[in-house]
């Protein structure tokens, strides 16, 4: 897509991702928990080889203990802890039509092989990193952050920001996943929907709509490549700036994080392709991260080569892999035609009706439907309403005026629990 065409769309996209990024929760992304059973171990679900190779991860104090994790064959040795991800390229991204308007178009990546942490990174192993000096103690932004509270050191660390995060992997000799690498080693080979599969979560195969907070990681069954709680337990900063699809700018205002949280209650929160954003300062009970690392020297896959500029690979013989019924035209994949060629002009990102009006009225109307969620969720607030058109910031804002906590969120509406 042309640099002209990106640009004109990028305020579109910023107002959209209001909504489909997921920004449900106060200034960022979540809201609230609600009441749900605790999480318990499930079977292993199909997934892609676990190449987990051991850990010096501390003990639980009083979290149950996590099950054991897989060892790594010799040909996939690398740091304790960590999990090879072989040098790919794959299509990143939905489908015109389908996912989050942000998610599309759907792209090709090419990606060098690289390891990344097999759990999140945890309470105990942050707190040796601030004992060191080298990390900062996290805030205590509401009573689910994990530094400040006992038995938590088997859970991921929360309540941290990007800079806190990059300090933590710089000072274990490590980095952040850029995004393309999260989604890869959560998608796995056969681009799944969350990271054990096609099945929606529950709270037997992820934690989430979990009232307690995080769970202690690797509680449940893996996904792919092995990996625990790439869907779930907390949301993962990546060190990719949030920009409209295919771009990868080196800057930008909002840092890409992935993966949905303990707090989520809607599957579609823990989709691998779902792109949420926020500022590098802010943090929250639901947000932490993992780390990761380049597998040296650099390994590139075929057709492909060290970038020229920057770092990672790129293609450098044959054609840009497009979608289904897409071709590439020499710039861009665009949709076949009835003589099989590809289109010179791509069709529209995104539809009519997933463009913001700010003109639009904003009408309010009762969801009774919503009601028994409101009741269970968010006690005192029983009446459910749904406000539609215009912006997300302008529906957002009637929605805080009215004394009203929100619930879930659509393209173009805002759900809500009221008093009355």
């Amino acid at each position: 897509m042309s640099a002209v065409r990106v640009a004109a769309l990028r305020p579109v996209v910023f107002a959209l991702c209001a909504v489909a990024c997921g920004q449900t929760g106060e200034g960022g992304v979540e809201s609230g928990a609600a009441q749900a059973p605790e999480p318990a171990s499930a079977p292993s679900p199909p997934g892609g080889p676990a190449a987990w190779v051991g850990s010096s991860e501390p003990s639980p104090t009083s979290a149950p203990s996590a099950p054991a994790l897989a060892s790594s064959s010799p040909a996939a040795l690398g740091p304790p802890g960590m999990v090879r991800v072989p040098a790919s390229v794959f299509l990143m991204g939905s489908p015109a039509g389908t996912g989050n308007p942000e998610e599309r178009p759907l792209h090709e990546r090419v990606v060098a092989a690289f390891f990344i942490d097999a759990t999140e990174v945890t309470t105990a192993r942050y707190r040796a990193c601030v004992s060191a000096g080298a990390c900062k103690t996290t805030l205590k932004s509401d009573d689910f952050c994990n530094e400040h509270r006992a038995g938590k050191d088997h859970h991921p660390i929360n309540c941290v920001d990007y800079a806190s995060a990059a300090a933590y992997c710089a000072h274990v000799g490590k980095r952040l996943p850029t995004e393309a690498e999260w989604e890869l080693a959560a998608r796995g080979t056969d681009g799944r929907t969350f990271s054990w599969g096609e099945a929606d979560p529950t709270t037997k195969t992820a934690c989430f709509s979990h009232p307690g907070g995080t769970c202690p990681v690797a509680s449940f069954a893996p996904g792919a490549f092995g990996l625990y709680d790439m869907s779930g337990n907390v949301w993962e900063w990546t060190s990719t700036w949030f920009a409209l699809f295919p771009e990868d700018p080196e800057h930008g205002e909002r840092r890409v994080f992935k993966g949905g949280s303990w707090s989520r209650r809607w599957p579609k929160w823990l989709r691998v392709k779902n792109r949420s954003h926020w500022q590098p300062e802010k943090s929250n009970s639901w947000l932490g991260f993992r780390c990761a690392q380049t597998v040296l020297p650099l390994e590139c896959p075929a057709d492909a080569a060290p970038r020229s500029r920057g770092a990672g690979c790129e293609r450098v013989r044959g054609e840009p892999t497009c979608g289904p019924e897409r071709g590439w035209n020499g710039s861009e994949c665009t949709r076949l035609g009835a003589d099989g060629r590809p289109s010179a002009t791509a069709e529209p990102r995104f539809s009519a009706a997933e463009i913001p009006d700010p003109s639009e009225p904003i009408s309010v109307a009762r969801s009774p439907q919503d009601d028994p969620d409101c009741v269970k969720s968010y006690p005192g607030k029983p009446i459910a309403y749904r406000w539609t058109g215009n912006t997300w910031e302008a529906r957002v804002k009637l929605v805080k005026e009215r004394g009203c906590t929100r619930r879930d969120n659509g393209a173009r509406w805002v759900g809500a629990c009221c008093r009355s």
